[in-house]
């Protein structure tokens, strides 16, 4: 199995590596939303947020808090947001993102018109499916 970002976290594959410490990476998105667009990972192989242990995802986080105070000291945006997909390399990333509209960081469907709000009885079954007892 090969995965992109167990290369870049042993250094084998190059990248725009702004922060390193012994449990996680930052580096630049080479496909940036905008000027600033950071990816921090952990460098354990981790595919979900599900999976990875408490201790690893508060070291994941502490530098995804620092990578955001970075972003807005130094690039300036309106709003700093981060968002966890994995859809293009399945190994837990986390995207932080300088913004300056509201759509830098959205839903498509958002985009296109085509959200809906959702009903009270599809809004009821889905909170008794996730309600924690």
């Amino acid at each position: 199995m090969s995965c992109a970002f167990c290369s870049i976290s042993k250094n084998e594959l190059e990248s725009y590596a702004i922060y390193e410490d012994e449990n996680t990476k930052a580096f630049l998105d080479i496909r940036p939303i905008n000027k600033g667009h950071i990816l921090v990972i952990p460098k354990e192989h981790v595919t979900s947020l599900q999976e990875i242990s408490d201790d690893l995802y508060a070291k994941l986080m502490s530098t995804v808090k620092q990578m955001s105070a970075l972003v807005d000291e130094r690039i300036k945006p309106v709003k700093v947001g981060i968002t966890i997909a994995g859809f293009d390399i399945d190994h837990l990333h986390v995207h932080v993102i300088p913004m300056n509209k509201y759509h830098d960081i959205t839903s498509q469907k958002y985009l296109d018109g085509s959200i809906q709000e959702a009903k009270d009885d599809t809004l009821a079954e889905v909170k008794n499916r996730l309600t924690v007892s």
